[in-house]
Order: structure tokens, then sequence, then C-alpha cells
């Protein structure tokens, strides 16, 4: 039996499963961009006037499967076909939900926090790697914060570290959102980096000033999933401010290391009323992925499946 599976089953005996329907495939190092030239054009519909930005226009970040492959935050060459179709299924269930076809009614549906137990367990790996899977869906736009303010993993992986973010953004009331969001060479995918290293980052996260933010960020593009690279949930408080605001969150663990009561403090972490999920990272090469349920944590049922 697997750690997550034993994971899993445990949360259930605890009446904190989850609902059927949707998937936590496991990945060796997972998921593939497709290449950039088969990339569907995404037309972002914006609730702004016309004549204003929704985004930066001096600079658009170029995305270099050889420069991210380097750092480690894509798959080489000969596993593409593979995590392509891995990063397929685990973007299902997200897009159902924050589409509403799943569990409708879900506060912040479009909102996605990406977060590990502790570090080195390839959250941000899937991040970037599940940000360029969606923005290969028509009619879907994906905005990738990068809400680890100490490490600022993305925006060093794009070479955005010393461009101002969101604790820019929170620091600054009268600053608009679309001074620190980056367009991509990727069509459909664009970055807000993470902005200055504050002290005060689990106040701001945490604000009023925040949440607007995130509502405002959502009416501006209603194509727009947004999702949350966070700190690790067992060694920050960061991340527990980020829980509330999302509607999904998929908490990434690494097959092989994380122990069964580490992944279960890290479920415990996000509380009532969310939409969770696990992945299971770094999987041995030629292990089938499992399928797992995915929903409300605290709702009791679902059963797991293989």
């Amino acid at each position: 039996m697997s750690l997550v599976e034993k994971a899993l089953r445990k949360m259930q005996s605890a009446q904190v499963a989850v609902a059927e329907h949707a998937n936590v495939v496991g990945t060796q190092r997972t998921a593939d961009p497709a290449p950039e030239a088969t990339r569907p054009t995404v037309t972002v519909a914006s609730a702004m006037p016309s004549s204003a930005p929704a985004w930066r226009t001096d600079k658009v970040v170029s995305v270099s499967p050889v420069a991210l492959r380097a750092r480690g935050l894509l798959p080489y060459p000969e596993n593409e076909r593979r995590m392509t179709a891995e990063y397929r299924a685990i973007k299902r269930p997200v897009m159902a939900i924050a589409k509403g076809k799943m569990a409708p009614g879900q506060a912040n549906s479009r909102v996605v926090m990406i977060a590990s137990a502790l570090a080195g367990e390839g959250k941000s790996f899937t991040s970037i790697n599940l940000a360029l899977s969606l923005a290969m869906e028509k009619d879907t736009s994906v905005l990738l914060i990068d809400g680890d303010g100490a490490k600022s993993r993305v925006s060093r992986a794009f070479d955005v570290q010393q461009e101002p973010g969101l604790m820019d953004l929170l620091l600054d009331q009268g600053r608009d959102s679309a001074s620190v969001i980056l367009p991509t060479s990727v069509s459909g995918f664009m970055i807000m980096p993470a902005g200055r290293e504050v002290s005060q980052a689990t106040e701001l996260l945490g604000s009023a000033r925040m949440e607007q933010l995130i509502a405002d960020l959502l009416a501006r593009d209603p194509t727009r999933i947004i999702l949350f690279d966070s700190p690790p949930l067992l060694l920050t408080i960061e991340s527990r401010a980020l829980v509330n605001l999302a509607g999904q969150v998929l908490i990434v663990v690494r097959a092989g290391e994380t122990t069964q009561k580490t992944a279960l403090d890290a479920i415990a972490c996000v509380g009532q009323g969310k939409q969770v999920g696990l992945v299971l990272n770094y999987c041995e090469p030629g292990a089938n992925p499992f399928h797992y349920s995915y929903g409300e944590y605290g709702q009791s049922g679902g059963a797991v499946r293989q």
C-alpha cells in the first residue's frame, strides 16, 4: 500500500476524506508543457476599459525550455510525452472545479494554492508545469503568483526576482495590479513575481488589501485561473494566510520521503471548506500513476480508487 493511499485511508477513517470524480496523479518529476508552437492563442476578456493595460507592456518574460530544464524545473525530452499526459490528468479536476462543473458554489474556485509539507518536495516544479499545461487550454488564462517571498523560486526561475511583485502591490495601496503582472512568451501565461522581501509578509498576505487584490484579479479576467506557489505548510506561517484565499489546494508529497504523519499534518493545516488534492512526486520511472479522490476537506465518503 502506498504512502498516499495510507494517508487517504486514514483521512477517511477520521471523516476527512474527499469526494469522487477528480484525480491526483503520481509523477516521476512531473509534467511537460507542449512545444510553444503548438499552443493555442488565448483571447483574454477583461473587465477594465479597453484603453487600460491588463499587464505590463514594457517587458515580456521569455519562457525558455532549455533554461528551465537546466534549473530542474522541466522534464527531460525523453520524459516529455509521459509528463504531458500526467499533467493533463492533474489539471482536469482543477479546471472542472474552477469552472463550476465540480463542487459548484465553491468560493474562490479559480484560486489554486500549490503547497507542500516541507521543502524539496517539488512544489515549484509542479506550479510551473501545471501553469504551462493550463495555458494550453482554450479560453483559459493562467496567472502564476510567486507567494514564497523568502525563496522566490518561481521568480528566479524566470529571472524576474528583481522586478516589483506581490509584496510591492500589497505595500502600496495605490498601485494597480497590472503594474506587476508580466506577460510571457507563452500565450495565456502570465507571472506575478514575489517582489521585495519584507518582514511583515504574513500580515500583508492576511490583510483586507490581499482579499481585494484577489477579487480584482478574478473580476478583471473571467477566464483567469490563479496559481499561488506557496511556502511549505509546516515551515512557515505565510502559507496559512494563503490557505484562506484559495478555493483549491494541491499538496505535493515526495514519494519515498514524505512520511504519513507529515502528509496528514500538512492536510490538517488546510482547514474546512477547501477542495484538496495530493500530487505524488518523484515516482519511480515506469510506475503506474495513482488515481485518488479529490474533494472538500472535511467531507466524509469518497472512495479511494486505483
